[in-house]
């Protein structure tokens, strides 16, 4: 065959993978938004079957050979096509170490997990949970060692989610981070305001208004309506069914912060799928080279714009309108009441300044796992234990601990450290979009949104997978990834809050 003829069955095989995961992602959303309860087992069976689906078609001989021959013509190709080959590569060394049999019991497994995850979350109950959370990491385990029998098991299997991130390169991040967070947080604990902030958490408001807000903050950041869609659901998402049908859910608390911020997170991630360059569409570079810059996206957007003095300078009026209950609030208050930094129990609920230490807990808790360290009979001592010495507090329910996320009932083991790095490179990011614009901050006070959606559009969204992330992040910030951005960062917003 030629390799124009291998070209157009590599394109049809690209497209109907990509058309199968619009499926299963479309499984997934409804699960956990609008599927009867009684559905769990049937919706297990459904998603197993796509994934087998989508195992089978990346795993088959065609692919492997049309693969291999294009990557020795590699140099005739044009730079989409050897993105594309040379992803499609790298994928393949993996996947195709893995049964497909293998494949179909953890799906299976997963989806049970996840059901039984939220009925144990909410009557407080970690013995249910236990037994398919100890049947995940064995699993997990055992695909590690399918794909690199002597590797780390959680090194390996962080290639999925951050390729080229080393556990020498986290742990050297991870413990600056440690070091330095412990300072600040100790710096705002010994300051005089410490304690005596202005809480919104004492005034009670409307869910059906946080459901108008949260459309407007979606609207700020996506600009086009009819290609987003948000729903309500127990842990906020943004997942892809097409590049024209992006959900994203969030939940609703009586603190409206929570939803407001839930939103902009999500919409950040959606938007980010929302530019990719059309070239790319139905194609394997129709995504993020890694998770952690997709987290980037939307860390950027819930905290350096959502978060800051300058968004709230623009819409604050507008906001009281929609909460009455608060007109007498100065914007200063309010300010301070959204960035209040108070060690707490639930990550997606905590302050900007505390939030990586839960990373770094989770990080250090799953990588023992994987490595036979722990046993998943010990995490609720091991838990308590660390929250106690990193943040000073011990929850007094598993709901509240170590049953609080859903990651590890989908089986995303070593997915937890993504959401540091996102947060450090967003800081990256927005200093560098200040060098660049010094009146950025007077854009985004008089609601201006444009040049950080360009911005964001030409030197990352439209990219896709065609370039791996240290290459992006070196092309958009101009260095490689370095926390002292994001520590400089917190100094600067929580020194002028707390006057140190």
């Amino acid at each position: 065959m030629t390799l124009s003829d291998d070209l157009k069955i590599l394109k049809e095989i690209d497209k109907e993978i990509s058309l199968l995961n619009s499926a299963a992602n479309l499984l997934w959303w409804d699960r956990a938004t609008l599927m009867p309860i009684k559905a769990a087992e049937e919706r297990a069976e459904q998603i197993s079957f796509i994934a087998v689906l989508i195992h089978e078609k990346t795993t088959s001989k065609e692919l492997s050979r049309i693969i291999s021959n294009l990557s020795k013509n590699i140099t005739k190709l044009n730079n989409i096509e050897k993105a594309i080959v040379t992803n499609y590569s790298w994928k393949l060394s993996r996947i195709n170490k893995i049964p497909k049999k293998h494949i179909a019991e953890l799906f299976k497994v997963i989806g049970l997990a996840q059901h039984n995850w939220e009925i144990a979350k909410k009557n407080n109950d970690f013995k249910l949970f236990a037994p398919y959370l100890e049947k995940i990491v064995e699993l997990k385990k055992k695909e590690a060692k399918y794909i690199d029998p002597r590797g780390n098991p959680y090194e390996v299997l962080l290639q999925d989610y951050e390729r080229g991130i080393t556990l020498k390169i986290l742990d050297e991040t991870f413990n600056k981070l440690k070091r330095d967070l412990k300072t600040l947080i100790e710096k705002v604990k010994k300051s005089s305001k410490y304690g005596k902030e202005f809480n919104l958490k004492n005034i009670d408001f409307s869910i059906e208004i946080q459901k108008k807000v949260c459309q407007e903050i979606s609207t700020m950041i996506l600009d086009d309506n009819e290609r987003f869609l948000i729903a309500k659901s127990a842990h906020p998402f943004m997942t892809k069914i097409s590049p024209n049908d992006l959900r994203v859910t969030t939940a609703f608390r009586n603190d409206p912060l929570f939803s407001l911020f839930s939103t902009a997170h999500e919409s950040g991630h959606a938007l980010y799928e929302a530019q990719f360059s059309e070239d790319l569409k139905y194609t394997i570079l129709h995504d993020a080279p890694s998770l952690g810059i997709h987290e980037s996206q939307s860390r950027l957007w819930e905290n350096q714009i959502c978060r800051s003095k300058n968004f709230w300078k623009y819409y604050y009026d507008s906001y009281k309108q929609a909460f009455p209950n608060i007109k007498n609030v100065p914007m200063e208050k309010f300010y301070e009441s959204i960035n209040i930094v108070r060690p707490s129990f639930i990550r997606i609920e905590s302050d900007e300044l505390t939030y990586n230490m839960h990373i770094i807990i989770r990080y250090e808790i799953e990588k023992a796992l994987m490595e036979g360290k722990l046993k998943v009979k010990d995490l609720p001592r091991i838990w308590n234990s660390k929250y106690k010495k990193y943040l000073g507090i011990t929850p007094k329910t598993y709901s509240e601990g170590l049953l609080q996320d859903s990651h590890w009932s989908q089986g995303s083991i070593a997915y937890f450290p993504t959401y540091a790095l996102g947060t450090i490179y967003s800081a990256m990011m927005y200093e560098q979009m200040l060098k660049e614009n010094p009146k950025l901050e007077q854009e985004i006070a008089k609601g201006y949104l444009q040049f950080v959606k360009a911005w964001l559009r030409d030197k990352v969204h439209k990219h896709g997978a065609t370039m791996r992330t240290p290459e992006i992040i070196m092309n958009a910030c101009k260095k490689n990834l370095d926390p002292n951005t994001l520590i400089s960062y917190y100094k600067r917003k929580f020194g002028e809050i707390y006057g140190f």
